[in-house]
């Protein structure tokens, strides 16, 4: 994420540029297939890098937003539901219900009647949360990984960004997670693109608007026009 060619909302200099501290931090994460629970140790990974950049002068704990795309949209979901570190959150193509990832199809699988199940492999990301076993045989542990079950713990404002054709996670992983928020009458809006994989990066014109939309966000509720001259 770091590459300054990568595309639109993937060039951290583009952030950097209007004037945001960009941290990337590292989140060494043990063997995930060993029933590790990523979950609870994300945010080990990213507070003390927060507390670092706080004790430098360098971040302003009133104005931090997040954001993140795939398992970062997750990890934007993990955070936001473990505690109130953040005044704003973007999440992108992220999971949020991860018993329902299990059985979800590609949304491309359309076109391959009678083997749309074989075409998606939701099956085979569920390790990224540390499930080896299928969620009818470990509910709890499903749910104990799953944003969606810690919705009700969300203060911050919250955008959420999905494609129409994710093959990675569907868009009512979004769905989901937004109406939650909606019917506790929290901030929170959600955008979906049409004919956005799971990269958001299909058409340039989608790409601009995610950018604008993500920017938008985070100065509505980081205080930024407080330091424009």
């Amino acid at each position: 994420m770091t590459d300054p060619f990568m595309p639109g909302i993937y060039n951290l200099y583009l952030y950097a540029a209007r004037g945001y501290v960009v941290l990337v931090p590292s989140m060494p994460l043990s063997d995930r297939r060993e029933n590790a629970n990523s979950y609870t140790k994300i945010a080990d990974g990213v507070t003390p890098a927060i507390d670092k950049l706080t004790a430098m002068g360098i971040a302003d704990p009133e104005r931090l937003g997040v954001f993140g795309q795939s398992f970062g949209g997750y990890s934007v979901f993990a955070l936001l539901t473990q505690g109130s570190w953040f005044k704003a959150g973007v999440a992108m193509a992220g999971i949020s219900d991860v018993a329902s990832l299990y059985g979800e199809m590609d949304p491309g699988a359309v076109g391959y009647p009678g083997i749309a199940h074989e075409k998606s492999d939701n099956w085979a990301e569920l390790d990224t949360t540390g499930r080896t076993a299928p969620p009818w045989q470990d509910p709890a542990g499903y749910a104990a990984v799953s944003p969606l079950s810690y919705v009700a713990r969300v203060t911050t404002p919250l955008l959420l960004i999905h494609g129409d054709l994710d093959m990675r996670g569907a868009p009512s992983q979004a769905e989901r997670f937004f109406y939650a928020l909606y019917a506790q009458g929290k901030t929170a809006k959600l955008l979906q693109y049409a004919g956005e994989s799971h990269s958001l990066a299909q058409s340039p014109a989608n790409i601009r608007s995610i950018f604008a939309e993500t920017n938008a966000w985070f100065d509505a509720y980081l205080n930024r026009s407080q330091t424009r001259p």
